[in-house]
């Protein structure tokens, strides 16, 4: 295998944010049987921050978005107007912190 193709699949399959800690966040989700949206909120979380510093806290956004669509997907097996009420209620407390943290002069 030519070096650059070995460098190529360090960077695919052992990048430095996916590797840290005792266990890989793949493993741990694999692991619990997490379905798409709660790996998603587990593995945002796990790596808030690791790829890019200045995401940090966008990073804890989309696993709090995907965490709300995984409760509106179960809602909305009971009862379809509360999830849309619900859904969009977080949807509007996140747009008004997003705003709070942009007047601190923060990036998400």
């Amino acid at each position: 295998m030519s070096e650059a193709v070995q460098d190529n699949t360090k960077v695919v399959n052992d990048p430095s944010h996916y590797t840290d800690g005792q266990i890989e966040v793949i493993d741990f989700i694999t692991d619990k049987n997490l379905d798409f949206c709660l790996g998603n909120t587990v593995k945002y979380i796990a790596r808030a921050g690791k790829k890019d510093p200045d995401k940090y806290v966008e990073d804890l956004f989309k696993a709090a978005w995907y965490l709300n669509f995984k409760l509106y997907m179960i809602a909305m097996k009971e009862n379809v107007d509360k999830a849309k009420t619900v859904f969009n209620q977080f949807n509007a407390e996140i747009d008004t912190l997003k705003k709070h943290i942009a007047k601190l002069g923060r990036k998400l």
